[in-house]
């Protein structure tokens, strides 16, 4: 394991790889920065040999991705533990669609990578959590994946392949970061939570006027990422203006300084005053129409599966959204929810978005949630918080609270 300290690990996974009855782990990296063919972008898997010793296994397919998450479940229903990984970006060319993977396995650890015979994987966007539940009561695991500037998207395996569900969640885009899925209504089925960049920003975006996301490859055939939204308040006749400062995109694009010389210039600018046509024809265009923390209710009957969006209150708005747990904290057989977020380092422009100092919410009945102020929650924390965990230690349940530089605070659950 020294061999792999270098790498940035990003995501991991406990799974019985080799069905030999114990846990296995599974690592994926990340790495912007790195080349895309880095070896410490390479998945790594450490066998388990029922001691307690992890040893890394030689005879693992090549699969090197800048990765957001890894998740398991048996797709092909034959008793073991197959592998999804989740791409985040392809380094160094945000935002270009990275090519997720699945491995299947074959009962004794042995995995084949069979992305190339999945083209879905090529074009699920970039992917930023994802998990393996039976929404539609096929018993079978369907894959529920959280993309930025996407939708959630549903896949199932039919006939061996990857396909998405469609008309089973409403097509919402946004800039989703993390899913939490389980049956918070008590009905039966699973919902979904989906974590969003929230509404307390200079960002905004609605169905008519989304927050739009543009690569724009230049002639060295570099990617310049351009976000694009619309001014306020201009109602139909609203033009789409480049959200980037004129130093940021003059330093991307140096072109461009001839043209906009003074700040008014360019304030007044709309992207096709930026880019012409063809330029913006041939681009990567992503967009988000939504950008709340919501609940995804399934109020469908068995085989019949129906998702409605529910936004979560206020305060879940007021920051971005990126770690989700749920624990029932009065007892009253509702699974309550705990929300962590944050993110401090943004450009001057946008500021700290650090309004989250720790929020707990009880769960009243069908899908709906009321914040629970923090004198009463007894939460408090400060940071960009990126996971939350519920444990049981000798009989008393404990939230595991993970922020970026920090070290990992536990809050007792009372009884």
């Amino acid at each position: 394991m020294l061999a792999d300290r270098t790498c940035e690990d990003a995501a991991a996974e406990w799974f019985d790889a080799d069905n030999d009855g114990d846990l296995d782990l599974l690592v994926a990296s990340a790495g912007y920065e790195l080349p895309a063919d880095d070896s410490r972008l390479q998945l790594r898997l450490y066998l388990n040999d029922g001691k307690g010793r992890l040893t890394k296994a030689t005879a693992f397919p090549d699969v090197r991705v800048s990765a957001s998450c890894v998740r398991t479940a048996d797709v092909d229903g034959d008793g073991d533990q197959d592998v999804f990984v989740g791409a985040r970006v392809v380094p160094g060319r945000y935002p270009e669609l990275p090519a997720s993977h699945f491995l299947l396995n074959n009962g004794k650890g042995t995995f084949a990578d069979v992305t190339n015979e999945q083209p879905i994987l090529k074009q699920l966007g970039m992917v930023t959590d994802a998990a393996f539940a039976d929404i539609n009561h096929d018993k079978r695991p369907e894959l529920i994946v959280a993309t930025d500037f996407g939708a959630i998207q549903v896949l199932a395996v039919r006939d061996g392949k990857l396909q998405p569900l469609t008309n089973v969640l409403p097509a919402v885009t946004g800039c989703w970061n993390r899913l939490l899925v389980q049956d918070f209504d008590n009905d039966g089925d699973a919902d979904i939570i989906v974590a969003n960049a929230g509404l307390n920003s200079q960002i905004h975006a609605t169905e008519k006027h989304p927050l739009m996301l543009y690569g724009i490859t230049n002639a060295s055939g570099r990617v310049i990422p351009v976000m694009v939204d619309y001014e306020r308040n201009a109602g139909a006749a609203a033009q789409p203006h480049p959200f980037n400062a004129r130093d940021e995109m003059l330093d991307q694009v140096v072109t461009l300084r001839k043209k906009f010389t003074d700040y008014t210039s360019y304030a007044k600018a709309a992207i096709t005053d930026l880019f012409g046509p063809d330029e913006l024809n041939k681009a990567q265009k992503l967009e988000a129409a939504d950008l709340k923390t919501v609940l995804f209710r399934n109020d469908g009957s068995a085989g019949n599966s129906h998702f409605v969006i529910q936004p979560l209150p206020v305060e879940a708005q007021i920051s971005p959204a990126y770690a989700l747990a749920s624990v029932d904290v009065n007892h009253d057989n509702l699974p309550d929810l705990i929300v962590g977020g944050n993110r401090t380092y943004n450009r001057v422009r946008l500021g700290k978005n650090d309004a989250n100092r720790g929020q707990l919410f009880m769960n009243t009945g069908k899908g709906n949630f009321a914040y629970v102020p923090m004198a009463q929650s007894g939460l408090i924390w400060d940071g960009d918080i990126r996971d939350l965990a519920i444990i049981t230690v000798s009989g008393r349940t404990e939230l595991l609270v993970g922020g970026a530089g920090q070290p990992v605070r536990t809050f007792a659950l009372a009884k």
